[in-house]
């Protein structure tokens, strides 16, 4: 497959970034990133006392006791629409006969 040549404008951008990637790489070295974790570390000691501890709060698998409300209008419909309909009786639709199970 044959390319066009790019443009130098194309070219110069190019060097560009490759350059600017290098230079970001350079710059990640294991000794950064353990500044990195210290000054985190560091941070989040010195706002420890405004921290809110969730463990108390909110557990996982709670059996969706925390979950979070509902905002769209649609799906506070279909929710209602679901509500409404009888379980017992319904039947899959036609076009779904035989390959959907109704329990």
């Amino acid at each position: 497959m044959l390319k066009a040549k790019e443009s130098p404008q194309v070219e110069r951008a190019r060097k560009k970034i490759q350059q600017k990637l290098t230079e970001e790489t350079q710059k990640i070295t294991p000794e950064a990133i353990k500044n990195a974790s210290n000054v985190i570390r560091s941070w989040i000691e010195r706002h420890n006392d405004v921290r809110v501890s969730l463990k108390n709060k909110v557990g996982f698998f709670d059996q969706n006791q925390s979950s979070a409300t509902v905002k769209s209008k649609f799906v506070i419909h279909k929710m209602q629409q679901l509500q409404k309909t009888p379980k017992v009786g319904r039947q899959p639709s036609k076009a779904l006969g035989g390959r959907v199970k109704m329990d």
